[in-house]
């Protein structure tokens, strides 16, 4: 038989030992289950707010403080909070929590590269006296969404071309508005096509960069361009962010004339030449459509002169290209002559062209130089010549005494374009200067400037007139020896 103190002390000892088990079990730890993302789209605009949530269960009814959502390669979280029942009045913590509206963090907070990363997410739940809970393990996983942030690129405006309408190899511009709200640069190309059959297009796409401003607000895109194609034009303009597409392309026309001839690489054999030199001139025509145009017209104009120019050759410089030239003399002028050529043809007049201007002149010559004593006088000769005088063009012709200044002859016109030049020198005026023989060059110059020298070996024999002065020394020492004395000799002469 067990006593009564046995058994109260028994029963005293496994109450005790109840109270030990259950005072060493180590409390449980919170469970997250089911996380979600909201919108799960594969891709979202980086303004757009994002919503989590996931499941929460704590078999002890505990409240997680705090408890959050965090994200991979950036510092942005937010705090999760429960809205049902029993999280607003504190008696049950388990349910769903999410992020609330008012601090839902933007799509573009929540990755590191805006445009190609996704969003990688985990929450952290912390209980008191326990270890933080995490979806999947804390910091060395993430939930991977498979949402990319990147908003799309828009081009705001139709494209425009200026000019709206002009001729073949004319240079154009194309330009249009890009704005991307992520700041992006654009990467844009635009096709050039004819408006009638879109499957005719230059071959190479154009490439268009930034001119002006700033993408998130809107930056203007540009090129300059030519165009290979005639007649009504569409340019459609299409671009992106090098991540995503622009929604819409955009489109916009323009013309290029295919009836009216234009003209180029205008050419002057010579830009200075005789009366009776050849000079060749030459152009190239060229038009977009050469069946329906009818026949070329080209003509020079030289100096106020007209002449019809010929067909000379095909040329590959332009489409459907003819080469045109004239060779012929050219009448002297008084000034440098301007070179025009124009063309035309049944449908339209090309814009004239101007040519490198041409200068009509011979230079003049001098014969026959001579010098002779007159008296006190010395005569000078030459005479002097240019077949361009008898269009208009004048001569001054010059003498220069070795040692002298160049003096101006006197001429007169002797006929068959012929001038007799004589100029008259005092020997008194040039005595003073220097004596003996001293030679004696002709110059002839026109009306343009140009100039001609002459030496015939031509001289004079000035008189020499010189006039020495002895001064010797003011003092000198009768004393017998050696002595140096200064003497001076002054030549007031030549």
């Amino acid at each position: 038989m067990i006593s009564k103190r046995i058994a109260f002390v028994s029963a005293i000892s496994f109450a005790v030992l109840a109270l030990f088990v259950i005072s060493s079990a180590e409390a449980a730890s919170p469970v997250l289950n089911n996380p979600y993302i909201d919108p799960a789209d594969s891709r979202v605009d980086g303004s757009l707010p994002m919503s989590f949530g996931i499941e929460y269960s704590d078999e002890d009814g505990d409240f997680p403080s705090p408890f959050i959502v965090y994200f991979d390669g950036v510092s942005t979280e937010a705090g999760m909070e429960c809205l049902s029942s029993g999280c607003i009045d504190g008696t049950n913590p388990n349910g769903t929590w999410t992020v609330i509206d008012t601090t839902q963090p933007l799509a573009n907070t929540l990755v590191a590269n805006v445009g190609s990363d996704v969003i990688n997410y985990n929450f952290r739940a912390s209980t008191p006296d326990e270890e933080d809970a995490c979806y999947v393990p804390c910091d060395e996983a993430w939930v991977d969404s498979d949402v990319r942030v990147n908003t799309i690129p828009v081009l705001t405006d139709n494209a425009t071309v200026t000019p709206g309408s002009g001729m073949p190899e004319d240079t154009y511009t194309l330009s249009i508005t890009y704005t991307d709200a992520d700041g992006h640069a654009g990467v844009i190309s635009a096709t050039v096509c004819e408006t009638s059959n879109a499957s005719n297009c230059d071959a190479t796409p154009l490439s268009l960069s930034k001119s002006s401003g700033d993408e998130s607000a809107g930056a203007v895109y540009s090129t300059d361009f030519e165009t290979s194609l005639g007649g009504a034009l569409t340019v459609t303009v299409s671009g992106g962010d090098g991540f995503d597409d622009a929604e819409d392309s955009r489109t916009t026309t323009f013309s290029v004339d295919t009836e009216t001839p234009w003209l180029k690489n205008p050419s002057v054999s010579s830009t200075s030449a005789g009366e009776a030199d050849e000079i060749t001139f030459s152009i190239v025509y060229c038009v977009f459509d050469a069946e329906t145009t009818g026949t070329p017209n080209v003509n020079l104009e030289v100096g106020g002169n007209s002449a019809g120019m010929s067909f000379d050759s095909n040329s590959s410089s332009c489409k459907n290209g003819l080469l045109y030239s004239i060779t012929s003399a050219v009448p002297w002028a008084a000034s440098a002559q301007a070179v025009t050529f124009s063309g035309y043809n049944d449908e339209g007049s090309a814009i004239d062209v101007t040519g490198s201007s041409i200068t009509i002149n011979d230079a003049p010559t001098l014969a026959n130089g001579s010098t002779e004593r007159v008296a006190d006088d010395f005569v000078l000769n030459v005479n002097a010549t240019d077949v361009n005088t008898d269009n208009g063009d004048t001569l001054s012709v010059f003498a220069t005494i070795e040692f002298d200044s160049e003096r101006t002859m006197t001429c007169i016109d002797s006929g068959d374009e012929i001038f007799n030049c004589t100029l008259t020198v005092d020997e008194d005026d040039i005595i003073g200067q220097r004596g003996g023989t001293r030679s004696v060059t002709f110059r002839v110059q026109d009306s343009h400037g140009t100039s001609t020298d002459g030496d015939f070996g031509n001289t004079i024999d000035v008189t020499k007139t010189s006039n020495f002065i002895l001064t010797g020394p003011g003092d000198q020492t009768p004393q017998p020896g050696s002595s140096d004395y200064t003497f001076t000799v002054e030549n007031n002469g030549n």
